[in-house]
C-alpha cells in the first residue's frame, strides 16, 4: 500500500498523541529505529500507521509499509517531514572474570544456553537479545574495562577450545555474538562509584550488588535508561572517549567457529569408508542425505521454490549436533533457498508443529522481505511426526525465539 504522501508534520505529532494516550494500533516497540516528536520518542511505523488516519481517514497496519531509511519507508520519510530519527541501541553489561581474554582477542560472547542443571538462566536468554549495533560494557575483576560493538546476532556455536578449563559444567554447545572491542583507556570501578549508581540498579536482574561487587550469577545483563546513562558519564568523566568501535555492515570474523569445530568433527568420524563419504557430503547437503529429503520435500516450505537446482538441501538439528544416522535422515531436512537457508541455520526463523513460520523477535522484517519472507504469518504445510520431533530441538537449541 505504501506511505500517504498526504502525510504532513501535524500529522505526525497528533499520532504521537494517541500512542501516548496508549493507543498503538497492532503496533509493536520500536526494534530498529526511534523518532523524536514532541519531546517524545515513538516507533515510526506506529506514528506513520497513525497518522494516515488523520492524513485521509483510513489507519494502516504494520504490513503496509516498512520501517527503512528510504523517503518511502518511515524513518525516511518521518525525516523529510524534519523529524529526528535515531538508530535504537540495546546496551549490555558482560561479566567476564573467566573468559575475557578469550572473548577479548576472539571478538565475541560466549555463553552456555542453560545453567548446569538444565534450567532457564535470564542472563543465557539475553544472548538471543542482542541485534548488530549494541553496544556492550566489559565488566572484569572489578572494573568495566573494554566497550564493544555486537556485530552479528546471537547464533548456536561450540563452546571455544580457549576456554580452556573455564566453565567445566557448561555445555558443549551455547549461545554465540561477534563483538568488535577496544579498551576503556581509563577503567573505572563501580564499587567505589556505588553511591551514584546505586538509585539506577534495577530491582530484577541488576548486573551489580547493592555494594558495587558483581555478581558470579549474571552473564549479559541489560543496561537501560538512567543506568546507562550514569555509566557512561562515569565513564567520560574518568576521560574516556565514549565513541564504541565502528562497524561495517560487512563486517566478517575471521574465524568462523561453526565450521573449525564441524571440520574436526567430519575428520573424526568413525565409520566404514562409504559411509564417511556420504557423511561427509550430508554436512553440505548433498549425496544420500539429499536424496532422503527429495523422497520428503518438494519445494522451499517458505518461497514454494520447486527447482532443486536452486534448492538447498538443510539439516533441522544441526549436522554438528546429530549422529551418524540423523545426518543421513530425510526426516531431519528440509529444502530451502539459500536465502531462507541462511536465516533457518542462523535462527531468525523456524517452524511449529502445526507448521507457521516463526520469527525471532530481533529480525528485522524488512530485511526478512528482502530475503524472501513475504508473509510472517504464512502456513508453510504440514510436517511427519519425524520431523515434528527434529523441529522441536531447532525451536528449543538454535532458533532465537520471540525474547
Amino acid at each position: 500500500m505504501g506511505i500517504p504522501k498526504e502525510i504532513n508534520a501535524e500529522h505526525v505529532k497528533e499520532a504521537a498523541k494517541v500512542i501516548d494516550s496508549g493507543d498503538s494500533g497492532n503496533f509493536g516497540e520500536a526494534t530498529k529505529y526511534e523518532a523524536v516528536v514532541n519531546g517524545g520518542r515513538y516507533p515510526p511505523k506506529a506514528l506513520i500507521g497513525i497518522a494516515a488516519e488523520f492524513a485521509n481517514g483510513q489507519r494502516l497496519g504494520p504490513r503496509d509499509f516498512s520501517s527503512g531509511e528510504s523517503p518511502s519507508q518511515a524513518a525516511g520519510f518521518l525525516r523529510n517531514l524534519g523529524f529526528t530519527v535515531l538508530s535504537k541501541q540495546r546496551k549490555w553489561w558482560v561479566n567476564q572474570n573467566q573468559t575475557f581474554k578469550s572473548e577479548f582477542s576472539g571478538g565475541y560472547l560466549w555463553s552456555p544456553k542453560k545453567n548446569s542443571n538444565g534450567a532457564r538462566n535470564q542472563f543465557y536468554e539475553n544472548m538471543k537479545l542482542v541485534s548488530p549495533g549494541d553496544v556492550v560494557y566489559s565488566f572484569r575483576d572489578t572494573r568495566i574495562v573494554a566497550v564493544g560493538t555486537a556485530t552479528s546476532h546471537c547464533y548456536d556455536g561450540p563452546k571455544p577450545v580457549e576456554f580452556g578449563s573455564a566453565g567445566k559444567n557448561w555445555g558443549p554447545s551455547g549461545w554465540r555474538v561477534d563483538v568488535t572491542y577496544s579498551k576503556v583507556q581509563f577503567p573505572i570501578r563501580p564499587k567505589d562509584l556505588i553511591d551514584q549508581i546505586r538509585p539506577y540498579l534495577p530491582n530484577k536482574y541488576s548486573p551489580l550488588q547493592t555494594t558495587g561487587d558483581g555478581l558470579q550469577s549474571v552473564y549479559l545483563a541489560e543496561v537501560t535508561g538512567a543506568l546507562a546513562d550514569i555509566l557512561e558519564k562515569l565513564l567520560g568523566d574518568a576521560g574516556n572517549q565514549l565513541t564504541p568501535p565502528e562497524i561495517s555492515d560487512f563486517d566478517i570474523p575471521s574465524v568462523d567457529p561453526i565450521s573449525d569445530f564441524e571440520d574436526q568433527l567430519e575428520e573424526n568420524i568413525e565409520a566404514e569408508k562409504t559411509e564417511k563419504e556420504q557423511l561427509a557430503k550430508s554436512r553440505r547437503g548433498q549425496g544420500k542425505f539429499r536424496e532422503n529429503v527429495m523422497k520428503i520435500e518438494k519445494c522451499c516450505r517458505v518461497t514454494r521454490l520447486t527447482d532443486s537446482d536452486f534448492l538447498i538441501a538443510s539439516h533441522i538439528k544441526p549436522w554438528r549436533h546429530s549422529d551418524n544416522r540423523e545426518r543421513l535422515d530425510g526426516a531431519n531436512g528440509l529444502m530451502l533457498t539459500p536465502n531462507v537457508d541462511r536465516l533457518f541455520d542462523r535462527g531468525l526463523i523456524s517452524f511449529s508443529k502445526s507448521g507457521e513460520l516463526l520469527i525471532a523477535s530481533v529480525a528485522d522484517f524488512d530485511s526478512l522481505q528482502m530475503l524472501g519472507i513475504r508473509d510472517p504469518k504464512q502456513n508453510c504445510g504440514s510436517f511427519t511426526d519425524r520431523q515434528i520431533k527434529y523441529l522441536e530441538y531447532h525451536r528449543e537449541n538454535v532458533w532465537l525465539g520471540k525474547g
